[in-house]
């Protein structure tokens, strides 16, 4: 059994969010069953908010990103990610859409193959960055593990790709 005590002279409401190890997200919100020391319920907050940031020693980055719809057809649209970090997780709806170990390439994610519109129901990109720059983790040459300690979203480009039919004469 597991058991979460908060040290406050305040209610406490809370959400707990459980990233596990094959990637599944899961995010657990409290529903004034909690009991403070005096056993009164925990207070909910009207407001969710989810934190703007995270303190640089979590090395965690999560970031919301809108995204125009595929054309359609036979072309697949695609992101290309350019990031800094450890470990990426994409998510739409809490729900695990692909993840990358940075290996100093852009990312490239097929919007086609997404479950939603994500120019409506946005997409979050969440990155770990490394716990130090001397990890015993082989990177190629041209990484360097100090840029990948504290996460960072350099860039999304959306691409159109097209296929041709290349006739030999």
């Amino acid at each position: 059994m597991n058991t979460v005590t908060f040290h406050t002279e305040q209610p406490i409401a809370a959400e707990v969010e459980i990233l596990l190890k094959n990637g599944q997200r899961i995010l657990w919100n409290t529903d004034a069953t909690w009991l403070s020391s005096d056993k009164k319920p925990a207070q909910i907050a009207k407001v969710k908010r989810s934190p703007l940031s995270y303190a640089p020693e979590e090395h965690l980055a999560v970031y919301k990103a809108y995204v125009p719809r595929p054309v359609g057809g036979e072309e697949e649209t695609r992101l290309y990610i350019d990031y800094r970090g450890d470990v990426a997780n994409f998510y739409q709806n809490e729900q695990l859409i692909a993840d990358s170990y940075y290996d100093g390439t852009d990312w490239i994610v097929s919007v086609d193959r997404l479950q939603e519109a994500a120019d409506v129901n946005p997409l979050v990109i969440r990155i770990k960055g490394l716990e130090s720059a001397d990890v015993p983790i082989y990177f190629e040459k041209e990484v360097n593990p100090a840029d990948c300690v504290y996460p960072t979203l350099k860039s999304i480009n959306v691409k159109q790709e097209y296929r041709f039919q290349v006739v030999r004469k």
